[in-house]
């Protein structure tokens, strides 16, 4: 299962530290995390950038459901909000 996620982080934030904060609430089946874009310009505010990320779930035993990857979405944003401040774009 893939699934992008959307953020508007400070602009000095490094990529690294998205991924740390994304890491630190993901359960064992993510795969995989990546940047996929970012981006500066209109509607975003001076000094931030928004930073779409992919993020690819995968148990070898099962099939995920729809829950499952919800839950471990809204965490991601939680951690990514107290742990940098980021909002969802």
């Amino acid at each position: 299962v893939e699934r992008d996620l959307n953020v508007v982080v400070p602009e000095a934030t490094p990529w690294k530290e998205i991924e740390k904060s994304i890491r630190a609430a993901a359960p064992p089946t993510v795969e995989s995390v990546r940047p996929v874009d970012v981006y500066r310009g209109e509607k975003i505010d001076p000094g931030a950038k928004a930073v779409n990320c992919r993020i690819v779930f995968r148990a070898a035993d099962r099939t995920l459901t729809a829950s499952e990857v919800e839950t471990a979405m809204a965490a991601f944003l939680k951690s990514l909000q107290q742990n940098l401040g980021a909002r969802l774009r």
